[in-house]
């Protein structure tokens, strides 16, 4: 199983930036709705892996900024 960061081809990175480049990237890459109908079925569920991808290292990101401004996870 591929972690967040491989199925979005990024390296070890907090980075927001970087993170929303690679989904941005990943995404046009295999949206079902810029393919021809075969090959959008095939990338489906690899689109929606890169979408899930993306939500789960976005949260984790934001948490990390705001630990690192002081604020704290839960707030």
């Amino acid at each position: 199983m591929l972690s967040d960061r491989q199925i979005l081809g990024i390296e070890e990175t907090r980075e927001l930036r970087a993170i929303k480049s690679a989904f941005r990237k990943r995404a046009t890459e295999l949206h079902p709705g810029l393919r021809p109908e075969g090959e959008a079925l095939e990338r489906h569920d690899l689109f929606v892996e890169v979408c899930r991808a993306y939500r789960r290292l976005l949260d984790s990101a934001r948490v990390a900024a705001r630990v690192v401004e002081g604020q704290g996870p839960g707030t």
